[in-house]
């Protein structure tokens, strides 16, 4: 809960202070605009914002809390608490029973958290994940599917409660969601291209699709907010080529890439062999898989297609990944998404304006989905 601080003071004292935080407030709503005008996402502008409950309510609305159902919101002391206290708020008011649980940050995306979440996972109707550091690709979560339904968090803001992705129409998108997840499943070769150079091909032959509509309904599933995404596990040692990445690295610090020094990866057999450029930002994700000790890090885990048309490129992992005609590589643990290789660790790089080519067929042609 909110802590409140009261003091007491007489009236023309109060006048006084009353003005004095009047002009402090204009002072600082002036220097919130300068800072947020700046920091406009490339290629629109944001909406006026909702409140903290009202997005608090949508992410409840997109889990299908219902009362009595348990919430286990799970959140750790890099996140800002005003994110899972929204979410209990919102969720007491549907009669629901929800807990937060706080947690130390874990030491890498895809790790586990200790024992005492993992049981609190367990025992949930619902699961919620505003972490700094994910836990999508983690085997609790994974554990948590037994019985729960999640939606995952990631690197979540407040402001991402207020305008962007969540605004979508997730209902409007879950049709064209599953119809790429179902090509997917279908499909057999896969080959990526971007004008900025990435060529990748891999084979997906016997690999189901997956649908990350932001939407969960049942025991079993767990879906990614406010990311809108197919995505598939290519098969071990298939994939082959070089991937640019001009978008968005939204870990460690990244955040998006420079326009003119792209992260290049090198991929060999379905391993990540090489990683450069970026200003340095290809060298600190190199190293950071590196520092796992795990050789399965290097591992070529998944492709995925966003596909939320309000989704906006920000350097925040579930914004970018969400953005229409963009497709990211993800690096690592490939247990959660139908592959076989489990890592200490799992990392997405984003690519913009993407072509997919399943068995001869464009999918996606410059950034624009064909498939409805």
């Amino acid at each position: 809960k909110h802590s409140v601080t009261v003091c007491r003071m007489g009236s023309s004292s109060l006048a006084l202070s009353i003005s004095a935080v009047l002009v402090l407030c204009g002072l600082m709503s002036g220097l919130f605009y300068a800072s947020y005008v700046k920091k406009l996402p490339r290629g629109g502008q944001w909406e006026k914002p909702v409140s903290y409950a009202a997005g608090a309510k949508l992410v409840l609305a997109n889990a299908h809390v219902k009362a009595k159902e348990t919430v286990v919101i799970v959140t750790d002391d890099n996140t800002d608490p005003i994110i899972a206290n929204s979410l209990f708020e919102q969720a007491t008011q549907l009669e629901a029973f929800p807990t937060v649980v706080n947690m130390s940050a874990i030491a890498f995306d895809g790790g586990e958290p200790p024992l005492p979440v993992q049981r609190a996972m367990s025992s949930a109707d619902v699961i919620l994940t505003p972490v700094s550091i994910s836990l999508t690709h983690s085997a609790a979560l994974a554990s948590s599917l037994n019985t729960g339904r999640a939606i995952v968090m990631t690197a979540f803001q407040p402001e991402m409660l207020q305008r962007g992705g969540l605004m979508a129409d997730f209902n409007a998108t879950e049709k064209q969601c599953l119809a790429f997840a179902s090509a997917l499943t279908a499909g057999k070769q896969a080959t990526i291209t971007t004008a900025a150079g990435t060529n990748l091909t891999m084979s997906i032959d016997g690999r189901t699709g997956n649908a990350k509509t932001g939407l969960v309904r049942k025991a079993g599933e767990f879906s990614t907010i406010p990311d809108v995404e197919a995505n598939v596990s290519p098969l071990e040692d298939t994939a082959e080529g070089t991937v640019i990445i001009d978008a968005s690295i939204p870990y460690l610090g990244i955040g998006l890439m420079p326009s003119r020094d792209p992260v290049v990866l090198t991929i060999k057999a379905g391993t990540v062999t090489n990683i450069t450029g970026g200003r340095g930002a290809g060298k600190k994700l190199w190293d950071a898989i590196k520092a796992t000790g795990d050789p399965n890090g290097f591992n070529v885990a998944e492709l995925g297609l966003g596909m939320n048309p309000r989704c906006r490129l920000i350097g925040m992992m579930l914004e970018d990944e969400g953005v229409a005609g963009t497709a990211h590589i993800g690096i690592g643990t490939s247990t959660n998404l139908g592959g076989k290789v489990q890592a200490s660790s799992h990392y997405d790089a984003i690519m913009r304006d993407v072509t997919l080519v399943v068995d001869g067929k464009t999918l996606i042609q410059n950034g624009k989905l064909l498939t409805e």
